[in-house]
């Protein structure tokens, strides 16, 4: 009877008849739904327990970024490294978007190879901005692997976005490596969203 609100009627509410009102206003990043028992409107900026977990994880810097977790491998081979990831990206307005990482790069050190799972942080404010090219330097020894890169963003100082990426998995030898990457991504998911 009140699968329209997730079997919680207290906690929603729906005017039209037709879904609770939170998700009207999802589509442009605000979490809003009447509380049925007080009639009080309640935002994003006040947390239940469920709306504060999701945006924790779609807030990992303060004010914004994006959150990516996914697979990645890549090898250096001594001044040569290389490189490819899939992972999901989310941000703060809950869009979700696929993206595979090439890079390939000629100013490294070392020998070795490594793949594993990684999450990546950026100071992006839409998944679609971390989109294009990008530079990374970094390490990887054994199976563990972290890269800092740059990629150009609009509004940010200098113009240029800042991420940090871990690997984590098997691996062999080390290598410190600097490479060029090129990220695409295909159709952004929001599980909120109407089409």
């Amino acid at each position: 009877m009140f699968a329209y609100c997730g079997n919680n009627p207290a906690n929603c509410s729906d005017s039209s008849g037709c879904r609770p009102s939170w998700e009207h206003n999802a589509g442009n990043g605000l979490w809003e739904y009447t509380d049925s028992g007080t009639g009080a409107t309640l935002s994003d900026n006040e947390d239940d327990s469920l709306d504060w977990l999701l945006r924790q994880f779609g807030t990992p810097i303060h004010g914004g970024g994006t959150f990516s977790v996914g697979v990645s491998t890549g090898f250096t081979h001594g001044d040569i490294s290389g490189s490819t990831s899939y992972a999901i990206t989310n941000d703060t307005g809950y869009n979700y978007l696929p993206q595979t990482t090439t890079g390939l790069g000629a100013n490294s050190f070392g020998l070795g190879a490594f793949a594993g799972l990684t999450i990546t942080f950026t100071n992006a404010t839409n998944s679609t901005d971390t989109n294009g090219e990008s530079t990374s330097y970094g390490f990887s020894f054994f199976g563990f692997s972290v890269d800092v890169f740059l990629f150009p963003l609009e509004g940010a100082p200098f113009d240029t976005g800042l991420g940090i990426s871990v690997t984590t998995g098997v691996g062999l030898g080390f290598g410190i490596h600097g490479s060029d990457n090129y990220t695409t991504g295909s159709e952004v998911w929001n599980p909120f969203r109407r089409k």
